[in-house]
């Protein structure tokens, strides 16, 4: 089975919250040193029901350290950076919660999606419904993005350009 890695992991319960490397392969869980999975954050595969994606929006950074690195130059280092939650439904009824930093909801998704479909876990996400705020274009552009990463094959693409566009 693939492997997929972020990063810029976290674990956020329950239990005691953990950063390190997020792993998704037999397992989702959060990867101490030598990218051994910490147990307490660890939830196979198997016992997930449904994993639901939602862009957690952005995260203040703080700039000390670019500034002690670069001087000045620092202050112009970005001050934000995208935040991903992921909430893991297990088939017992309880969730684990996980963030990704430094990537978007659609980027996560396209990596998240053949690991997971090759599971038969369900995926939901607040992306993936159109609202009444987002236009066809914006639904269009999510869609082709999906597709050129790997979510959506030519089929399930095809079919939602269809649905979007019916309105």
């Amino acid at each position: 089975m693939k492997t997929v890695r972020f990063a810029k992991g976290k674990y956020l319960g329950p239990g005691r919250a953990t950063a390190g490397m997020l792993i998704i392969k037999d397992y989702i869980g959060i990867a101490g040193p030598y990218q051994i999975a910490l147990k307490h954050t660890q939830t196979s595969l198997v016992d997930i029901a449904s994993v639901t994606i939602e862009g957690g929006g952005d995260v203040k950074k703080s700039r000390a350290g670019k500034v002690a690195l670069l001087g000045p130059l620092g202050l112009l280092a970005k001050r934000t950076q995208g935040s991903v939650a992921i909430t893991v439904h297990k088939k017992d009824g309880e969730d684990a919660y996980y963030e990704v930093l430094g990537m978007t909801t659609i980027e996560v998704r396209g990596q998240l999606a053949p690991v997971l479909k090759a599971a038969d876990i369900v995926i939901a996400s607040e992306e993936s419904a159109p609202t009444a705020s987002s236009s066809v274009a914006d639904e269009l552009t999510k869609l082709v993005a999906l597709h050129e990463c790997g979510a959506l094959n030519d089929e399930e693409f095809a079919e939602q350009k269809a649905k979007v566009l019916a309105g």
